[in-house]
């Protein structure tokens, strides 16, 4: 696979580059997806997909260390993340004392696999510590209470982030999320997240723009709190949902338009996603979102 280039001007390139590749290309047809236009299809669903679930690529497993971090005595701040994010900025957090919740806006960007991955993404959190009584608290550990659960809700997220085989634009990110038995050693998480981009992709002699949707659903998914390893690599659990997308597809002088809808079943475990859909199934990591 290729690498599509670095840098923030070379997503607006790749967009443009794209869009004269469509306009100029000698054939057109559109219509549903099927098998006789483009047989990487499932393969650039799973690579969509594995790249929103992935920590450094601002994914579900990103948010989950998030949660984690909320417990620990450094909490969500630059001083608690790993070196390899290379760059932050952040004002400080507010407290509302009537509803208990505390916002946050920041930014980061970070290069990790010798400069093979890059991502700069931007968030706009609320969360809530919460007693064993439902109430909430100012903080983790307040006087002898510690917080039973941790909601953490993603007001926006954009940003953008690159791999050696996909590069992605992500325009909206939402998210609810409820962590229980924050004050064990087990962490649980239930909750819903919802991410709009366009990812392109180029493998197989051709270049195909996903523009898409995905929706997902976490059901007792499950982390070890403050351990010895990331907690991306001890993420167990579940994750359903569905993916849409607007694919152009450019091989050669031929072009084809066309609708991709999947129902994803995602199974997390040792590092890893099982990314399930149309009766087949693909392993991907869940540190850059990578295909196995």
């Amino acid at each position: 696979m290729k690498l599509l280039g670095t840098g923030n001007g070379t997503w607006a390139a790749t967009l443009v580059g794209l869009t004269l590749l469509l306009v100029t290309s000698g054939c057109s047809s559109k219509g549903t997806d099927s098998k006789d236009i483009a047989p990487s299809a499932n393969e650039d669903v799973a690579l969509s997909v594995a790249s929103s679930l992935a920590d450094d690529n601002g994914g579900i497993a990103d948010q989950i260390k998030d949660i984690d971090a909320l417990t620990r005595p450094t909490g969500l701040n630059p001083i608690g993340k790993e070196l390899r994010q290379l760059g932050w900025a952040a004002a400080a957090p507010t407290y509302d004392p009537q509803t208990g919740t505390w916002e946050w806006e920041f930014s980061h960007e970070f290069i990790s696999g010798s400069g093979k991955y890059h991502a700069l993404i931007s968030r706009s959190y609320q969360w809530r510590f919460k007693k064993n009584n439902g109430n909430p608290q100012i903080a983790y550990i307040v006087g002898s209470d510690t917080a039973y659960s941790i909601e953490l809700t993603i007001v926006h997220g954009d940003g953008h982030h690159r791999t050696p085989h996909l590069s992605q634009t992500l325009t909206d990110l939402t998210g609810n999320f409820v962590a229980t038995g924050t004050n064990t050693t087990t962490v649980t998480v239930n909750g819903t997240c919802s991410r709009s981009a366009v990812d392109t992709v180029s493998t197989h002699n051709a270049l195909r723009s996903l523009n898409h949707h995905t929706a997902l659903t976490l059901t007792n998914v499950q982390f070890r709190r403050a351990g010895a390893v990331d907690p991306w690599e001890s993420i167990t659990g579940t994750i359903t949902g569905t993916f849409t997308a607007d694919v152009s597809f450019t091989s050669g002088a031929a072009y084809s338009e066309r609708s991709v809808t999947r129902e994803i079943s995602v199974t997390l475990g040792q590092g890893q996603a099982i990314i399930s859909f149309n009766g087949r199934s693909f392993e991907a990591d869940l540190l850059h979102g990578e295909l196995e």
